[in-house]
């Protein structure tokens, strides 16, 4: 069982767990493919998908964890329940 800790500017981390059976060491290559993206991106695990926007992540922790150290209920109740309006700004 993998922990994925999301560390964002400005608010509290996402935890996300994951199933997955992949060492380690690719898997952290394969989710460091999500700070490439320069618009948003999708984390697909065992529990969920996240929508992210890479160009607000400062770091992203991946620590291998037994099944016994993981609360039986995982919520993600640090997302915030708001979206930002952007207006589209046209030039000319």
């Amino acid at each position: 069982m993998k922990r994925i800790e999301i560390l964002q500017t400005g608010v509290q981390p996402i935890v996300l767990f994951d199933d997955d059976k992949t060492p380690l060491t690719e898997y952290s290559k394969n989710v460091s493919g999500l700070l490439r993206n320069s618009n948003v991106s999708i984390l697909e695990t065992s529990v969920g998908n996240v929508i992210l926007r890479p160009q607000h992540i400062y770091s992203i922790i991946i620590k291998e964890d037994s099944k016994e150290n993981i609360e039986s209920t995982v919520t993600i109740e640090n997302v915030p329940n708001q979206i930002e309006e952007q207006e589209d700004v046209i030039i000319g």
